[in-house]
């Protein structure tokens, strides 16, 4: 068997670019690990309070004592809870005296950012470029999204690690010409991945759709073989999900009245996270969280980069979920951008097919610069990071809130509040 000799420049690029992708998540981790500790020790999230519910009560479990670590909550499906109590045995040893609370955003909110190493590795297949998968990295680990959305305990950050590497498997199915091994190797690991999705977060399972347009465009529908082999793994969906959610075979009335409860909860409605135009409030969330204006430009001139060029295969495969989640949410009049984590990667990819339409098009004037995409990601990411580590919303609200209760109003006073209050003295206030 004969190895190919690298060149040492190209195992110099390499190696740079590998230091230049460990110090950006490395960065990352440094801006936004104090963000994780924001709403603490109060937690005024209602849906956080109902995952660290479920997260203690698996930490006060233990097999020598009888216990098969079960719960009788099904509002949200387990992976999340399981996955946080596994970091926080392992984490909890190397940083002691940390708060239970703050390891556990640690656990769950890390593995969301560094989940943003498989977008480079997706960019890179698609592009064939070290610069643009670069370039898409920073795009997604300095991004307002997960700034506004992915800084808590909850399936939305932990199905947000999920999509990556479904997306990255997706270009795998994408790029690989040998048939045998798309549906031998890539099929059953996307299944499981999908599963895994479902299990962070019920509507994962519209992943399925992602595969299914794979599976189309690549024509493997006409092949008896690999129709079986597509339906055949779905059952390793099913099978991921149950095992990742095996109370439900003890509390399966449970399981059935809390999935209810989630259909009925967007059916009827939640004041205060409604929205008159609910197609209007997800898009926008979409296109205009992570970048800004500038974010939802580059990624409508992804999508027409692909129209333009004619490309309809990859416009539809990468197009085809985001648009029907969309769509499917926009049903309803509760708007909640958590809610697109999941096809948030997709817009990184667009994002920086815009970029590239864009170089295109300067590349046309004489006002042109070769480093100037580079320079419009420096500042893109330079003014994220500035709204990232400003102080500006660790010092206000509920510390401020809790001095003023405790120092304006009189003992004995009858106090009205809301879930987002301060921690209330009961024994001094009626609450």
């Amino acid at each position: 068997m004969k190895f190919s000799k690298k060149p040492a420049g190209e195992i110099k690029k390499r190696f740079g670019m590998a230091a230049a992708v460990t110090a950006t998540l490395i960065v990352g981790l440094l801006v936004c690990y104090r963000h994780w500790q924001f709403e603490l020790p109060f937690y005024p999230n209602v849906d956080e309070q109902l995952s660290l519910d479920c997260i203690y009560d698996l930490l006060n479990q233990h097999l020598y004592a009888g216990d098969i670590y079960l719960l009788d909550f099904f509002r949200y499906p387990h992976l999340t809870f399981y996955y946080a109590v596994l970091g926080v045995r392992i984490l909890g040893r190397f940083l002691s005296g940390v708060d239970t609370v703050i390891l556990i955003r640690y656990v769950v909110c890390g593995t969301a950012l560094l989940s943003n190493l498989f977008l480079y590795f997706v960019i890179k297949m698609m592009t064939g470029s070290r610069k643009w998968a670069y370039i898409g990295l920073v795009l997604s680990v300095f991004s307002l999204y997960g700034y506004s959305y992915l800084y808590y305990t909850g399936p939305d950050t932990m199905i947000y690690a999920v999509a990556n590497v479904i997306l990255f498997l997706g270009c795998l199915i994408y790029k690989d010409t040998q048939a045998d091994r798309v549906v031998y190797v890539w099929y059953p690991l996307i299944a499981i991945c999908i599963g895994l999705a479902t299990a962070a977060k019920y509507h994962g399972i519209l992943f399925g759709l992602f595969w299914l347009a794979l599976h189309i465009s690549k024509k493997y529908w006409k092949s008896y073989r690999n129709d079986f082999l597509f339906f055949l793994n779905c059952f390793l969906i099913v099978l991921v999900f149950c095992v990742c959610n095996y109370s439900m075979f003890f509390y399966f009335r449970t399981f059935v009245g809390d999935n209810m409860y989630n259909f009925n909860h967007y059916a009827w409605g939640h004041p205060g996270i409604e929205h008159n135009l609910p197609l209007v409030g997800y898009l926008e969330a979409y296109g205009l969280t992570s970048y800004g204006v500038a974010g939802g430009i580059l990624l409508v001139l992804g999508i027409w980069r692909l129209v333009h060029r004619k490309d309809w295969r990859k416009a539809v495969v990468f197009l085809v979920m985001p648009l029907f989640v969309i769509l499917l949410l926009s049903k309803y009049q509760i708007v909640l951008g958590r809610n697109l984590s999941l096809v948030l990667p997709f817009s990184y990819l667009f994002m920086v097919y815009g970029l590239m339409e864009a170089e295109s098009w300067m590349e046309k004037t004489r006002f042109y610069k070769k480093g100037l995409p580079a320079v419009i990601i420096i500042l893109l990411a330079a003014f994220n990071i500035g709204t990232m580590v400003d102080d500006y919303r660790y010092g206000l609200t509920y510390t401020e809130a809790a001095e003023y209760i405790e120092t304006k109003i009189p003992e004995g006073a009858l106090i009205y509040c809301t879930s987002f209050a301060p921690k209330i003295d009961t024994e001094r206030y009626t609450v």
